[in-house]
């Protein structure tokens, strides 16, 4: 077994798991499964290497029902990858994009129901201004090549 893998057995993060499900009320974040026979875990959405677990903020660990857990995994794995090979000049519109998305999503990293009618405009802005930067990055991009 892992060091990694190791920790994930230790008293403080048991701790930490078990203060993080019942902050969100035993129920899945995502789909607000919490019936009989759920398998919850405790999600961290960042990690930073030489971490122990348990030593992030409550605010980024969530719960989550064991298959939203491997949907949000395998999605972060997915965009990671992609992220690796966006050139650094698209860097800040893809940021500002997955910013807007953050600080719009009241109802948990997951969601972003019953947002007030202006925050969802600022959102839209938000998100266009970020795939038109995009854009006219990528059409400069050709435009230089093209010369």
């Amino acid at each position: 077994m892992s060091k990694w893998a190791t920790q994930f057995r230790d008293s403080r993060w048991q701790q930490k798991r078990l203060e993080i499900m019942q902050r969100d009320e035993w129920m899945c974040q995502s789909c607000y499964d919490s019936g009989e026979g759920v398998t919850l875990n405790v999600h961290h959405t960042y990690y930073e290497k030489g971490r122990a677990p348990w030593e992030y903020e409550n605010d980024s660990l969530i719960t989550l029902c064991e298959s939203c857990h491997k949907a949000v995994t395998e999605a972060t794995r997915s965009i990671s990858r992609s992220i690796g090979r966006i050139s650094p000049d698209h860097l800040d519109a893809i940021t500002s994009i997955i910013d807007a998305i953050c600080k719009t999503a009241k109802n948990g990293p997951y969601g972003i129901e019953n947002v007030a009618e202006e925050e969802q405009l600022a959102f839209g802005r938000a998100i266009w201004e970020g795939a038109a930067r995009l854009s006219i990055a990528a059409f400069e991009a050709r435009k230089a090549g093209a010369a």
